[in-house]
């Protein structure tokens, strides 16, 4: 089991790792549509770290994107990658304060390592068979990092696209 609970440590990581990655991207695109010189960024970086909460950014990005490109097809760019950082950030906020847990059952079944809440939630899964289905598999935990990826991607040719 710890060979299990390291490849789950892992795929958080990689999740993590990636979406920090994506979120990055993003400050760039919110100082661009700030119009905000790189050397003029430390202002900016502060009030955008100062706010905590993912959706918030995402929303005081897209106020500063929707007022930059209001006459500019970058804005129906925009606007399909804004949807998409929401769907994530709901993902991403999901898995945020979780732990990695082993689950044994009362049956033959192996044991399985799942990311969940901490048992001092109340809403600990507690039990193998919650675990199983309420509980983020490394399999999940792989795939919302390749997701993620793939948005940091995006996300970085869309500011590549206006920055130039």
């Amino acid at each position: 089991m710890p060979d299990e609970l390291q490849r789950l440590e892992h795929a958080y990581a990689n999740a993590m790792w990636n979406w920090s990655e994506a979120e990055n991207h993003l400050f760039t695109i919110y100082a661009i549509a700030c119009n905000v010189a790189m050397s003029e960024w430390e202002p900016i970086r502060h009030a955008f770290f100062a706010v905590t909460s993912g959706h918030a950014r995402l929303d005081m990005i897209n106020a500063a994107a929707k007022e930059k490109w209001m006459h500019s097809p970058h804005l129906a760019n925009w606007n399909d990658l804004y949807k998409e950082c929401k769907e994530q950030t709901k993902k991403r906020g999901a898995i945020a304060h979780l732990v990695g847990s082993v689950f044994t059952s009362n049956k033959s079944e192996p044991a399985i390592v799942r990311l969940t809440q901490p048992m001092w939630r109340p809403d600990f899964p507690g039990s193998y068979e919650k675990a199983k289905v309420e509980g983020y598999s490394i399999e999940v935990l792989l795939t919302l990092g390749h997701d993620w990826e793939v948005l940091g991607v995006k996300i970085r040719d869309f500011y590549r696209q206006i920055a130039f």
